[in-house]
């Protein structure tokens, strides 16, 4: 997946346009669970990870937000705050319809929220679809939470300036 500028020029505010685009296959917390980290191995990065999804607990929300934590560290993120919502398939459809324009559920959004595009800064929303992940799993043969990291990472590598459509 090469590094492209041009995601990140498409990439807005969800408030103000469009997310960073990717075709593979807000959520509230009421009742659901969060949980925030700033890991000491990652100073100054931020992943908050929410889910009022049945099949997503605490342990799940916990896991995902470690592994991302040391992905974002991995993959050159030093500072900056990453908040990740696990919603369903009707909250997806409606996202994907809203800020894409594409009818039917994804796996994942990116929401690039930074003012400037370059550094090792990442502040951005990903938005996990659930319902896809324990689809995928299935088929695939593992866990679910394995297909939500997945989705996670790769959201992550688009809010970090990198484009899988490039053929680069």
């Amino acid at each position: 997946m090469p590094k492209s500028s041009r995601s990140r020029r498409d990439a807005v505010k969800p408030d103000r346009g469009r997310p960073v685009r990717h075709d593979d296959a807000s959520a509230g917390t009421a009742g659901g669970v969060r949980a925030g980290m700033s890991s000491g191995r990652a100073r100054g990065l931020r992943v908050e990870v929410f889910s009022d999804q049945a099949g997503v607990d605490r342990a799940t929300v916990r896991w995902l937000q470690r592994q991302l934590t040391r992905v974002a560290k991995l993959a050159g993120a030093r500072r900056g705050a990453l908040s990740v919502a696990i919603v369903d398939d009707t909250q997806m459809g409606l996202l994907h319809r809203r800020y894409l324009n594409v009818p039917g559920t994804t796996d994942v959004l990116s929401f690039d929220l930074r003012d400037e595009q370059e550094g090792a800064e990442v502040q951005g929303e990903l938005v996990l679809c659930f319902d896809e992940a324990v689809r995928q799993a299935r088929r695939r043969g593992h866990e679910a939470r394995l297909e939500l990291l997945l989705y996670a990472v790769h959201g992550l590598l688009h809010l970090l300036g990198y484009d899988d459509r490039d053929p680069q």
